[in-house]
């Protein structure tokens, strides 16, 4: 397993634990209140952000960094 997958594991469990994580039940990472606080935490304390690259259909390359 990835260190990016393990800690962002890790990351997510802690915040349910600290009660910071409001939602209840099985939950994707595909809402923002929940993946942001993650994120934020695997760019400030660990340096991984988020690097997005795709190829459009029409051909051209297309690409985003984001910086949280």
């Amino acid at each position: 397993m990835s260190k990016s997958v393990g800690w962002t594991a890790g990351i997510g469990a802690r915040l349910v634990l600290e009660g910071k994580i409001k939602r209840h039940g099985v939950v994707t990472p595909m809402h923002s209140d929940v993946y942001n606080p993650i994120l934020s935490i695997l760019d400030n304390k660990f340096g991984i952000s988020m690097f997005e690259e795709s190829d459009r259909p029409d051909g051209l390359p297309t690409s985003t960094r984001a910086r949280l």
